[in-house]
């Protein structure tokens, strides 16, 4: 991302420079930040346990990804994934209630003949729990349950609730959902300047 560089190093003349400054910073953190890709998630072409905001979202200045073949199951739609996250910043059990609304489904792979009424979900070793499907209902693929491409970021602000599920309902819990799935570890600060970047685009 670059949209916001001529930014860089503002501090002084008011407000509206402080506030151009924090959105600089936010692209510099969306740009640069470490993420630790979970044991849980593949994400295609990324080897090894580290990624960046941009893996993902790759088209400069728009934030989508340019392939067409490009999704990934983010967690937001399964119920695990958030409720571990919600039990360790409680920040996101409102992430955890919203999505706690949707009718959730168990996916069990077509190479497993057992019927839901003799192994009830979960108990089988491939059951997927989820509050959508995602590609899977294209692709009839049980690894492709809950994968989406990402969104294009331009004008993310006018888009809320945000997440394909509308789990999150301010920017600021998509950076926490963020900072807590890929273990990021943002300051407070580093959070603020993060959310006015993705608010600015």
């Amino acid at each position: 991302m670059r949209l916001f560089d001529s930014w860089a190093g503002l501090s002084s003349g008011g407000s509206v420079n402080a506030a151009r400054a924090a959105i600089e910073r936010g692209q510099a953190i969306f740009d640069n930040a470490t993420l630790h890709v979970p044991a849980d998630m593949q994400i295609p072409g990324l080897t090894g346990s580290v990624a960046h905001c941009v893996t993902c979202h790759a088209t400069d200045n728009v934030g989508n990804n340019p392939s067409s073949t490009f999704f990934v199951r983010l967690g937001t739609d399964s119920p695990e994934v958030l409720t571990a996250l919600a039990a360790q910043d409680p920040e996101l059990n409102v992430v955890l209630e919203r999505s706690s609304l949707l009718p959730e489904y168990c996916l069990r792979p077509t190479s497993d003949p057992t019927p839901f009424s003799v192994s009830l979900c979960g108990d089988d070793p491939g059951d997927v729990r989820t509050t959508d499907p995602g590609r899977a209902l294209v692709s009839g693929a049980i690894a492709d349950a809950g994968r989406f491409k990402p969104p294009i970021l331009r004008g993310l602000a006018a888009r809320s609730p945000y997440f394909h599920n509308g789990a999150a309902g301010e920017i600021e819990q998509v950076v926490d959902f963020y900072n807590n799935r890929f273990q990021i570890g943002l300051t407070d600060q580093e959070r603020t300047d993060l959310a006015a970047f993705l608010e600015a685009m």
